[in-house]
């Protein structure tokens, strides 16, 4: 019996003895923390120099519409070369740019236009590293590893996105916006090290077709056809997509707009209900991590859906007004940050599953070229979710809008279910 449960033991944390995805993961989370001390910086740097919310707003703009606009065409990149050396490529260009715009800024010669330049240009690279990513994985570790290897990825994702935010704020007062950005630079550059001692086997079968290139229209035509005609993949692709919608378009913008007007509370309340979401995707991603292996994927999935409009229409009853008079600001406040990071862990076992599930049914051929599509359908819909939301609040009380979200994914969740072959994964 001991020697099972050591072997069991083993088993679970073997990843952690895998030298590729150690140095992949390693370098994820390098790049994922650089990326978010990098926002916080330039936000901070545009304000000081600006003062203006509008020249915010454009810059921001220009830093997330790269990713939708080249995702599509990233994937097929990423198929035709080598993956590894793409994701040590883009963090190469990264490190690059942004040591270049520290020395524009040490020198005072970054304008508005080198700033926006350099902030596309990071952009367009991570459009190309977290797809080669996502297709890179599979590829270092075993099968039934894959999940455990997700959990990780996402458990550094969300890590990175809390201490990103708290770090990159910290280390402005203590070195400024100047030398934040030179230690950014440098750590992805460090990253890009890492990376280049991976060691990537590939089969015989991948050396033929990457030995057999067809042109870059034809091979984006072939990863939208895949994806199109795969009845399977194509209802799941829809069911994550429009989860995405609602889930913005019911909470996205209406958790702001909760805090500051229907609550009347300040930013450091509105700071902690943006840190509760990832700090429970962090705790969902560590006990998927210790979970013990499985194929079986349809039932996390189901679950983490009726999770997700479960608490969302728990969240919708607790933020409305007559509630909150009746339990008062601050224990309805505390309620909905409790219902916000219980959804942290959902999102988890939704999330980490699915990732998974999509890298296994998906042929190496076409694995990036997928993942950029389907990362610009997903993203794609963000801008017009927090338009038709924003309407809508002008319209509706925010809790209505937060349980018409729930209700739409709870229906979302039963037609996913129905799913011809779902339940058999």
């Amino acid at each position: 019996m001991p020697e099972i449960a050591l072997k069991l033991k083993s088993d679970k944390f073997s990843l952690l003895k895998n030298r590729n995805f150690l140095l992949l993961y390693f370098g994820g989370i390098v790049s994922w923390l650089g990326n978010s001390i990098y926002y916080i910086a330039l936000s901070w740097h545009v304000l000081e120099k600006y003062g203006s919310g509008f020249v915010l707003g454009t810059v921001l703009m220009f830093g997330s519409l790269p990713g939708i606009v080249f995702g599509p065409f990233s994937g097929v990149i990423v198929d035709r070369f080598d993956r590894r050396n793409m994701v040590v490529l883009m963090d190469i260009i990264r490190g690059v740019v942004i040591l270049v715009m520290t020395y524009l800024l040490f020198v005072d010669k970054l304008s508005y236009m080198l700033l926006v330049a350099g902030t596309v240009i990071i952009s367009i690279s991570e459009s190309f590293f977290d797809p080669a990513v996502s297709a890179l994985l599979p590829n270092l570790v075993e099968n039934d590893e894959l999940m455990q290897a997700n959990s990780l990825k996402n458990l550094a994702s969300n890590l990175t996105s809390i201490t990103g935010l708290a770090l990159g704020g910290i280390l402005i007062g203590f070195i400024g916006v100047t030398g934040v950005f030179l230690l950014n630079g440098i750590s992805f550059l460090i990253s890009a090290v890492s990376e280049i001692f991976i060691k990537v086997s590939k089969t015989e079968e991948e050396e033929d077709i990457n030995s057999y290139k067809n042109s870059f229209l034809n091979e984006f035509v072939f990863g939208l056809k895949f994806i199109f005609t795969n009845k399977f993949l194509l209802s799941l692709c829809m069911a994550v997509i429009f989860l995405n919608f609602f889930f913005i378009g019911s909470i996205g913008v209406a958790l702001p707009f909760i805090v500051k007007e229907v609550m009347g509370l300040g930013e450091v309340q509105f700071g902690i209900i943006e840190s509760v979401f990832p700090a429970g995707g962090m705790l969902g991603a560590l006990v998927i991590t210790l979970l013990p292996k499985t194929n079986k994927y349809s039932k996390l999935v189901i679950g983490g859906l009726l999770s997700h409009g479960l608490l969302l229409f728990f969240i919708g009853i607790i933020v409305k007004p007559s509630i909150i008079v009746f339990f008062t600001v601050n224990i309805a406040f505390w309620a909905m940050a409790g219902l916000i990071f219980l959804m942290g862990i959902a999102n988890a076992f939704l999330n980490v599953p699915m990732i998974t599930l999509f890298q296994k049914i998906v042929p190496d051929e076409v694995r990036g070229r997928f993942f950029g599509f389907f990362s610009t359908f997903t993203q794609g819909l963000v801008p017009v979710a927090y338009f038709i939301s924003g309407i809508l609040l002008d319209v509706f009380s925010p809790y209505i809008l937060i349980i018409i979200g729930s209700l739409a994914i709870t229906i979302l969740s039963l037609k996913m279910s129905r799913i011809e072959g779902f339940k058999n994964i």
